[in-house]
């Protein structure tokens, strides 16, 4: 099961990790499960080092990060990024065992936050 945490650096957590050697057919399947139920389907792999996925940064999501983040640093990220960004954190071992915002700028809203943990707990649980 995946959750909504209220923690400062972990933005969704996992009961169980996600095994190191699978990150790569379990970010595909989350994204087609997202394309297959018609919810977050501009979502994609984000391909930093850590993984993860992404959105496109949008007017509307422009607007949510300038409104949701309190330092300015969400001028700079608007200006050099172009997609939104959920990492994996892993453990020791390289399991993923959570996801964070990347540089800590909040831009996912709630909805897709929660769209999302749903289509991470329809994948966990098939």
């Amino acid at each position: 099961m995946a959750r909504i945490t209220e923690d400062k650096v972990y933005i969704i957590t996992f009961d169980h990790h996600i095994d190191k050697n699978n990150v790569e057919s379990f970010l595909q399947l989350v994204i087609a499960n997202c394309k297959k139920n018609n919810v977050l389907t501009d979502i994609s792999k984000n391909c930093s080092a850590e993984l993860g996925f992404q959105l496109p940064i949008t007017e509307e999501s422009s607007t949510f990060i300038i409104n949701n983040n309190d330092d300015d640093y969400y001028k700079l990220f608007l200006k050099y990024h172009y997609a939104r960004q959920l990492r994996f954190v892993q453990d020791s071992n390289e399991n993923k065992i959570a996801l964070r915002f990347k540089d800590d700028v909040k831009s996912f809203n709630n909805n897709e936050l929660n769209d999302l943990v749903k289509m991470i707990n329809l994948t966990l649980s098939s």
